[in-house]
């Protein structure tokens, strides 16, 4: 199944992806705002894929291509699905360089609510953001995401303890900004 937006793709990761995400992960510009780093060799990349495929109940990752070319220009993830309490967390959004600034962060979100809230049928989407990281946590908002909390000094990068905010939406909050006409125009 895929994701058919105005102007995406986001389909299932497939193993001829697995160089272009070793690519992604191994850049600094993009690693600088994931939590852990470690240099990825492709080897490393397939074991992570194949545990991946165990684990699809509770993992959903998908890779996003441009429309009219196909052109692959990154990932977004729905993972830690709790079926029981009906929430899970999102992120680890990747968009390559010279495809960002495009206006494909919000029509990602956007989509990535309607799929997690209209067919996983969840009830709560979180997703964990670094507070100096002000531009990402300004664009949630504006999405509809709230600030739950302030994670103080949750992770260790860049060498010292940064803070991470907590940021979620509901399904109850998602429908009514959708009644209103919020996601038309995106």
């Amino acid at each position: 199944m895929s994701i058919i937006t105005k102007n995406l793709i986001l389909r299932a990761v497939e193993e001829k992806d697995l160089p272009l995400m070793v690519e992604w992960r191994n850049d600094p510009e993009i690693n600088y705002y994931f939590y852990e780093y470690e240099p990825l060799s492709l080897v490393m990349q397939k074991i992570w894929f194949e545990n991946y495929l165990k684990n699809i109940k509770f993992d959903k990752i998908f890779i996003i291509d441009e429309k009219i070319d196909r052109k692959t220009i990154g990932m977004v993830s729905i993972y830690h699905i709790d079926w029981r309490n009906r929430k899970a967390e999102w992120g680890r959004l990747i968009i390559s360089k010279g495809f960002q600034g495009k206006g494909y962060g919000k029509e990602i979100e956007k989509h990535i609510y309607e799929y997690a809230f209209e067919h996983l049928n969840l009830n709560k989407l979180c997703c964990e953001v670094y507070a100096f990281n002000e531009k990402v946590v300004k664009s949630h908002e504006k999405m509809g995401s709230k600030i739950e909390g302030l994670l103080r000094q949750h992770v260790y990068r860049h060498g010292k303890y940064q803070d991470v905010y907590v940021m979620s939406i509901l399904r109850d909050e998602y429908f009514e900004l959708k009644k209103q006409g919020f996601y038309d125009n995106i």
